[in-house]
């Protein structure tokens, strides 16, 4: 039933509330379960899963794309600095203009 993957999830991960939505699936699939319907309690804990990992998808995807443009920038930018700084270093002469 997946119920202490949702609760962290709910807590934790908790963008569009994908987490809340795991956490009525595990408590469905574990009433189910004590319901006797096997069945049914299978079917719910699969989507209690998949909620559980959209979830923690949404929630490590965004700050990872994140980190990577940065990092990204970062290399951009100390480029652009050392064009830069070799163009303000060189030395013109008079018959150059």
């Amino acid at each position: 039933d997946h119920l202490i993957w949702s609760v962290f999830s709910t807590l934790y991960l908790n963008l569009c509330c994908l987490g809340f939505l795991a956490l009525a699936y595990s408590i469905k699939a574990r009433d189910q379960k004590v319901a006797g319907d096997l069945e049914a309690a299978r079917r719910l804990g699969s989507k209690a899963k998949c909620y559980n990992i959209l979830a923690m998808m949404w929630a490590l995807v965004p700050p990872l794309l994140l980190l990577a443009l940065v990092v990204t920038g970062a290399l951009h930018l100390s480029r652009l600095a050392k064009d830069s700084a070799a163009f303000f270093s060189t030395k013109f002469d008079d018959s150059d203009y």
